[in-house]
């Protein structure tokens, strides 16, 4: 059977989980059940040690070193007990590193700066009593996975435990259900991929963090300890949870991150997740440059009133836009939208004011995610001013605010839309240019293209078999950013591959990148990104291959992926259809890919559980058995490719056969079958 065909072939199904705790997925939840962990092996010693363990070692000399191994990325404050054998003028020093190539006998990876150390924190213990020290809050570590003990003075040293705080995901405040997450999906047939799946959760969790713990910018070095985890992101308070770029770095909000991590967050989150969003949206609009309606490239405590020049980004002030309906189209929450309206309002305006006499968006601030610097007519910024306007046009509608603008808004928007596919459009490559004249196809701009409908069908599949051309045996290069494999961009490529129907390439890239980077690396997050080669490289970083972030939310993409677009359960709250659904409405739509022979998934809304499992055989014949559970009162639509050619039944009626065709109303669309059906529990077969 042909590659095409083994794509849409299904099968047998499985028996519905009421909730999703006490599966076999359990087994890849990495969330601690206690917020006291220590670590699970010693990963070296050197020196002079005496009955070294797992949490702690005598010391008897200088710079005899210990290396303990949490096992998986961890954060929170480090605390030290010490024996009454301590010695007076003994002192430890702790450092931390994300992965096991940056560790150092005295000193972190890099987390404030590209060109200042970390350092330590220093411990100094009372002699001849039993002690507990922990660190200062400010050195709270927000990523890591390996902690050196290392001896300061010739001196005995007597640690004889070292424990840490579990500071992520604040919001949840029963130990017990950290691993307790709004969404699950597992595969019987597929490990790496169960494996990716919860790396996604794991992160995501990782940079959940208390409101009060941001990167303290610019750094202030002093002493033995180089990094500052005390920062507050304002307006919020102590007690609130926000989520962030990343773990250990930058512990900020960037809206380009919110592109892939608010998904992941409504997907793979612990309760409270869409408020920490929510939190991540409300620093940044606070910023919001008054008299432009610009919002700033990265909020406090990066951002500050002492170093304000951080409106340089139009591509990050429009993901800002973006994610703020997308915010609402996850939550419902309609009446935070109407808070910020007349802000969201001065944002609409200055993205039209950017639109020149050729229809396109004309970009000035070039920053961005670390590719190479695009003004001018760029690809990416007109693909993300249309879908701007796109959001403003279904808010307007839906709070009935503004509504004699939407006219307006639409003719540009249409506009725009035109305008790049006549100056960008090279319908040799089958690809869009970056901008006027280049001959760079980037990554980036081509990915989003196909997502907010700047492409149609046919450019959608000619662009997804052209980014193909970007891979290699470690994944897919961004042609824009000097050799970087980015997991953020390939996030948006593997949503376009599924959207342009071809399903194989966006489980092939995730299966052969995130896999790639899971082996190698972590073993237990996503990292921000490495080099074409493979290797823990991120040339904007200009060689300071310690600063990437082993644990970014914006490399969470095939999270919501494998259960949106593999197993197929999603919400119907695209801007691709004429509604103002938001996750409150229960619509809902299953369009299966079946690239491997069983999966299940789901997630859950204020309304109850979506979930969908099924199963496929392809020899002897095409079978697919599929069980479907809604909550009772959402109605959605059932998706199934016509080109199985197969007899489709649903709860045991025929709706579709290869030769009489869709029967009792059936539409045909986009080469699938579409059956509308109320909510609550539905099978769905198809044999042929």
């Amino acid at each position: 059977m042909s590659v095409f065909w083994r794509l849409f072939l299904t099968a047998f199904y499985v028996v519905h989980v009421l909730g999703w705790s006490n599966g076999p997925w359990d087994a890849y939840i990495q969330a601690p059940t206690s917020r006291t962990l220590r670590s699970t092996s010693i990963h070296s010693a050197d020196g002079s040690i005496k009955s070294p363990t797992t949490t702690g070692a005598l010391f008897t000399t200088r710079n005899s070193t210990i290396v303990l191994d949490f096992g998986k990325q961890v954060a929170g404050l480090i605390s030290v007990s010490f024996g009454a054998r301590t010695f007076s003028n003994a002192a430890l020093g702790v450092g931390f590193s994300e992965s096991s190539q940056f560790i150092a006998a005295l000193g972190s990876d890099l987390s404030q700066d590209m060109s200042n150390p970390d350092l330590y924190i220093t411990f100094t213990p009372p002699a001849g009593v039993n002690s507990t020290l922990t660190a200062p809050e400010k050195n709270l570590r927000g990523g890591f996975r390996y902690l050196s003990l290392c001896a300061l003075a010739d001196a005995v040293l007597d640690v004889v435990d070292v424990s840490l705080a579990y500071t992520p995901a604040p919001q949840v405040v029963d130990d017990s259900s950290l691993g307790d997450y709004n969404g699950y999906f597992y595969s019987a047939n597929d490990d790496l991929l169960n494996r990716i799946f919860y790396a996604g959760a794991h992160t995501i969790q990782l940079t959940t963090i208390g409101a009060h713990q941001g990167r303290v910018y610019p750094p202030v070095f002093s002493g033995s300890s180089g990094w500052d985890d005390s920062g507050l992101l304002p307006p919020l308070s102590a007690d609130q949870a926000v989520i962030v770029d990343g773990a250990k770095r930058d512990r900020s909000a960037w809206p380009g991150d919110l592109g892939v991590a608010l998904e992941s967050a409504f997907v793979t989150g612990n309760v409270g997740a869409m408020d920490a969003v929510k939190n991540n949206l409300i620093t940044l609009w606070n910023f919001q440059d008054s008299q432009t309606g610009e919002l700033p490239w990265v909020s406090p405590p990066i951002y500050s009133s002492a170093n304000p020049n951080w409106y340089i980004s139009d591509v990050y002030s429009m993901w800002a836009i973006v994610a703020t309906r997308d915010y609402w189209a996850y939550s419902g929450d309609t009446a935070w939208i109407s808070t910020i309206w007349s802000q969201y309002l001065l944002s609409i305006d200055w993205v039209l004011s950017k639109v020149d006499s050729t229809g396109l968006y004309f970009s000035t601030h070039t920053g961005d995610w670390g590719r190479v610097a695009n003004g001018g007519h760029s690809l990416s910024a007109n693909v993300l001013a249309f879908r701007s306007l796109q959001g403003a046009i279904q808010l307007s509608t839906l709070l009935g605010k503004n509504t004699d603008s939407i006219p307006g808004w639409n003719s540009t928007a249409q506009g725009l839309r035109t305008a790049v596919n006549d100056a960008l459009w090279d319908d040799v490559q089958g690809m869009y240019r970056d901008n006027d004249g280049s001959t760079l196809y980037p990554q980036d701009g081509n990915t989003i293209a196909v997502l907010f409908d700047i492409a149609d069908p046919t450019q959608a599949a000619r662009i997804s078999t052209g980014l193909t051309g970007n891979w290699n045996e470690f994944g897919a290069i961004a042609p824009e950013a000097s050799g970087t494999i980015s997991p953020f961009v390939t996030s948006f490529e593997v949503k376009a591959h599924f959207k342009a129907g071809n399903s194989s390439a966006a489980v092939e890239i995730i299966r052969r990148m995130w896999g790639y980077a899971l082996n190698k690396f972590s073993n237990s997050t996503v990292i921000e990104g490495y080099f074409q080669d493979g290797s823990l490289h991120y040339p904007s970083y200009n060689g300071a291959n310690s600063y990437i972030s082993h644990t970014h939310g914006w490399s969470t993409g095939p999270s919501a992926s494998l259960v949106f677009n593999l197993v197929g359960m999603s919400t119907d709250v695209s801007l691709s259809t004429p509604n103002t659904h938001s996750v409150l409405d229960g619509a809902w739509i299953f369009s299966p890919a079946t690239d491997v022979p069983s999966a299940q998934g789901g997630f859950r809304t204020a309304l109850g559980e979506f979930s969908a499992q099924w199963t496929f055989a392809d020899e002897p014949m095409l079978t697919f058995k599929a069980t479907l559970n809604t909550p009772a009162s959402a109605a959605g639509k059932i998706a199934i490719p016509v080109e199985w050619q197969a007899t489709v039944t649903v709860d045991g009626v025929v709706v579709y056969d290869a030769v009489n065709g869709p029967q009792g109303g059936v539409e045909l669309n986009e080469g699938r079958v579409w059956v509308a059906v109320g909510g609550g529990t539905h099978t769905v077969e198809a044999t042929g």
